[in-house]
């Protein structure tokens, strides 16, 4: 049953509100009324007459997307009014009077209530009713999903339900009210394609338009893909927004990965690896001690001749030189660069990786290897004195602006005395290192015939007294 809160006097396509139809609101438009002419002839009751009967039934049966749902007539006294649902959010003419910050403002959005509205007309046309007959941005009502519905479809039939073989001058009417709500709808817009005026004028032209509502229609879907409502297009540009998001983060991340590379290489410049691991997990280094590790200590010993013999860039140009060509050896053996501190050039074995007996053999090979340092022009300045000796080592992590990974222990003391007291372009061994090749060279047959030792007897060592020293070179079998 029909309630009425409020009414209106109205007719046609004005819409009376504050209406409600099962609990849910409803909007009525008029038909007729007792002071009009009776044009249902002499019918004690309009629904008698069979024309309106047809319309009434077509009427019902219409079901589209973009058509308002017809619930039936009611009457007040002696008027006539047809029921219709109500909008939820306003009508097209309340969505486009909204500012230009408003999401409506969009023109693709615009575009959607345009097909919409091509699409319900196309329906409309396509249907026993025929033709709607009073097209206006009023009767174009938005649900909750803002999809547009065009209202009060049958009204002008039921009040002329015997002039029903007239409906292509009404299908002409329709397209040309159509033309007018089409440019009402882009009439805010900047730039609107070309295409999009062509399909106006042609509702526009005169007498009759130049185009049906079909080619109208094909015209439009070629231009725009159809969606219902705002809200399926919102929801298709967030999934294309996401899928491009990913495919954003799927690219920064590969950058990113590069650059973290890029990182790692520089930190292991600095830190060893596993030290790396535990400061980026945020956990506490705590130092180490290994039983037994090799050092190796290398210098230039004519370095502070070059410095007062050469401008400060010229000596950069000759340490970085010397420098790197150490760092391209060390790569190739199981040892960890320490530190350089002007020409000196700290290395060791069996720290942070410990690696067995092998510490010893592992530096003796690549003290060879850097003492043999190719005379080409950058080089020849550069004669390496090495000194190398086994024993304990603490390490641990130091400071924590630029922190460095730092070796302690009278090993690294001893190591350093075996190359200051050695010699240009010769490797100076401790007898702690002597024994630890000697012992691999005779545990295992592999590591064996691999070095010379030559003793320089005892040596005055600062805090160790005299020891017996070794100079190391490479044995017959390598020469």
């Amino acid at each position: 049953m029909i309630e009425r809160s409020a009414i209106e006097e109205t007719y046609g396509t004005k819409i009376s509100r504050n209406w409600s139809y099962r609990n849910q609101e409803v909007e009525l438009m008029k038909v007729t009324s007792s002071t009009e002419q009776n044009l249902f002839g002499n019918s004690r009751h309009p629904l008698y007459h069979i024309e309106l009967q047809s319309i009434l039934i077509a009427v019902s049966q219409l079901s589209h997307p973009n058509i308002a749902t017809f619930y039936g007539l009611t009457f007040d006294r002696t008027e006539w009014y047809a029921v219709f649902e109500a909008d939820v959010k306003g009508t097209l003419a309340t969505v486009l009077s909204t500012n230009c910050d408003s999401i409506f403002f969009d023109f693709d959005i615009r575009m959607v209530f345009a097909t919409s509205l091509i699409e319900g007309l196309y329906y409309i046309h396509h249907s026993p009713v025929h033709y709607h007959g009073h097209l206006t941005p009023e009767v174009c009502l938005m649900n909750n999903r803002y999809t547009l519905r065009i209202t009060g479809v049958g009204t002008t039939r039921l009040q002329n339900p015997k002039k029903s073989n007239s409906h292509f001058q009404y299908q002409n009417k329709d397209v040309h009210e159509l033309g007018a709500i089409l440019q009402c709808i882009c009439a805010d817009i900047q730039e609107i394609p070309i295409s999009y005026l062509d399909i106006i004028s042609k509702c526009h032209a005169t007498p009759a338009p130049s185009a049906s509502i079909a080619k109208i229609r094909s015209e439009m879907d070629r231009m725009f893909p159809r969606q219902n409502n705002i809200v399926d297009l919102l929801l298709s540009r967030l999934g294309k927004h996401a899928q491009d998001l990913e495919e954003t983060v799927h690219l920064r991340s590969e950058e990113l990965g590069v650059e973290m590379g890029k990182v790692d290489l520089l930190l292991r410049e600095m830190l060893p690896a596993s030290i790396i691991s535990r400061l980026r997990n945020r956990q506490v280094v705590i130092p180490e001690f290994f039983e037994c590790a090799t050092v190796l200590f290398s210098d230039i010993p004519s370095f502070g001749q070059l410095v007062s013999e050469h401008p400060p860039m010229g000596i950069v140009v000759f340490l970085n030189s010397i420098h790197s060509y150490f760092d391209r050896v060390v790569q190739g053996y199981d040892v960890y660069k320490v530190e350089t501190i002007n020409d000196s050039y700290v290395v060791v074995s069996g720290v942070p990786t410990r690696n067995g007996s092998k510490h010893g053999w592992e530096i003796s090979r690549l003290a060879l290897d850097l003492v043999s340092i190719p005379q080409e022009p950058q080089y020849l300045q550069a004669q390496p004195r090495i000194g190398i000796s086994s024993g304990c080592i603490a390490a641990g992590v130091v400071g924590t602006r630029m922190p460095r990974y730092c070796l302690f222990g009278d090993t690294m003391n001893t190591a350093s005395r075996m190359e200051s007291h050695g010699e240009a372009s010769r490797i100076h061994v401790s007898p702690s290192t002597h024994a630890i090749v000697n012992e691999l060279e005779k545990a295992d047959a592999a590591y064996s015939n691999q070095f010379l030792f030559r003793s320089r007897g005892l040596i005055a060592i600062k805090g160790k007294g005299e020891i017996e020293t070794f100079w190391l070179s490479s044995s017959s079998v390598r020469e």
